[in-house]
């Protein structure tokens, strides 16, 4: 069921896997969103029945039902013109309706699963303390909050504005793998091995800071300042560039000569001083 949810979640972001708004859909969306051309875009629309559940797939919509001409007479210094007006409406897409009926689905059992936890553990407080049985009540709660916004708030079914923030709650979807991780006894191992090795792990982060730290201050001073302009962007281009990452979004114009050139000038003038 963790894996059915977070499939279902991915692909029904996959543009393959999304259609078009239906006629009554659209109008909902234009009418419960107050715009200017709700009025005539259900008469351009042919006056669809829509007295049935909208909420179906239903590819009745076509592109030339989201744009016309719009006409109308004006007076402009006492004379009577013709201004036309070219109305485009939104073109949305939403996902099929079987990941509907999937997230439904995976709701109901997260959410049965989670209240049979609750009612039978020993303790609440310590139930609270743990960090995946959060991830498991704030992933439940994103879902029924999420799913009451849109039946309320009509518009946000298709237009995503502050709604946005609730639709971030669904990532909690991904981390409930975390259930599954830790009843594996090479993940006990693994996490053991970390507790033990602190110390020796944050030697290693303190030389790659080190190195990090080095290499930023020397093309600082010797790049440039078109393509580094401060420290702390010499610090990312020294972490991508020493974990081998490489984005290329920064690019070092010097050749390796010339820059082992100038490192030399500069220790020599240090030495010195």
């Amino acid at each position: 069921m963790v894996l059915v949810c977070i499939m279902t979640l991915g692909f029904s972001t996959v543009p393959a896997f999304q259609r078009k708004l239906s006629k009554c859909e659209l109008l909902e969306f234009l009418e419960h969103s107050d715009h200017q051309y709700a009025e005539e875009a259900r008469t351009k629309l042919g006056d669809p029945d829509c007295s049935e559940s909208v909420y179906k797939d239903n590819n009745d919509l076509v592109d030339d039902n989201l744009s016309w001409e719009q006409t109308h007479e004006i007076y402009v210094d006492g004379e009577l013109t013709t201004h036309r007006t070219n109305v485009t409406l939104p073109s949305k897409r939403v996902p099929y309706f079987v990941f509907d009926v999937l997230e439904m689905i995976t709701a109901a059992f997260f959410t049965t699963d989670l209240l049979l936890r609750l009612g039978t553990c020993p303790s609440l407080i310590i139930f609270i303390q743990s960090i995946t049985n959060l991830i498991d009540i704030l992933a439940v709660a994103g879902f029924y909050v999420h799913l009451t916004v849109i039946n309320f708030e009509r518009e946000h079914r298709y237009n995503i504005s502050w709604i946005r923030f609730i639709n971030y709650l669904q990532i909690f979807r991904v981390m409930r793998l975390f259930r599954i991780v830790r009843n594996v006894r090479a993940s006990r191992v693994l996490t053991f091995s970390i507790r033990q090795n602190g110390r020796d792990m944050t030697l290693l982060v303190l030389l790659v800071m080190i190195g990090v730290s080095t290499a930023a201050c020397l093309i600082y001073f010797i790049e440039d300042r078109e393509t580094i302009d401060s420290i702390p962007e010499a610090w990312y281009w020294a972490i991508i560039t020493l974990t081998t990452v490489g984005y290329g979004d920064i690019a070092i114009k010097l050749e390796p000569v010339v820059l082992l050139q100038q490192f030399w000038q500069y220790m020599q003038l240090y030495s010195w001083q």
